[in-house]
């Protein structure tokens, strides 16, 4: 027994694709009412687009403390300054708690701030993007010299 006449079939396709094309058009005018179109802009910026969520500042300076312990095992001043997560490694930190690391600049021109763990970062790590530090101490000496003023090498 073959079913030569399909239209059946057919309609209910057209029928969920046009369900699904009315459903987004809902979705995007609540979308305009709550927000504006500025608003609407700003929150598909943020759904597909995303942000730099930022490190909490405690929790930084912590792993920084324990790169310091690493890199005292590297023995080697030129390996420490290459490959030292302490001397190498940044974190981006929310100090805020608005659910975004610090940044300088506004819209399309934010740059996120790069916390680094030795003191001293902002002025070894000038150009474009903004540095600063944690400010973690790293006393442990190689060759007679601290870690940290390896990094500032």
């Amino acid at each position: 027994m073959l079913i030569r006449n399909k239209k059946g079939v057919a309609l209910s396709l057209n029928t969920l694709i046009i369900a699904i094309l009315v459903i987004i058009v809902l979705v995007v005018l609540v979308g305009f009412f709550l927000f504006g179109f500025k608003g609407l802009a700003d929150q598909a910026k943020k759904v597909f687009f995303g942000t730099i969520t930022g490190t909490d500042r405690t929790l930084a300076m912590q792993n920084c403390e324990q790169y310091c312990d690493q890199a005292e095992l590297l023995k080697d001043s030129t390996v420490i300054k290459k490959v030292s997560a302490y001397c190498t490694k940044f974190f981006y930190i929310d100090d805020d708690g608005d659910g975004e690391a610090e940044y300088e600049g506004e819209g399309g021109d934010k740059k996120f701030v790069k916390f680094y763990c030795f003191p001293g970062a902002k002025t070894v790590k000038g150009g474009k993007t903004p540095a600063e530090s944690l400010n973690v101490i790293c006393l442990q000496e190689i060759d007679g010299e601290s870690i940290q003023d390896i990094c500032l090498k």
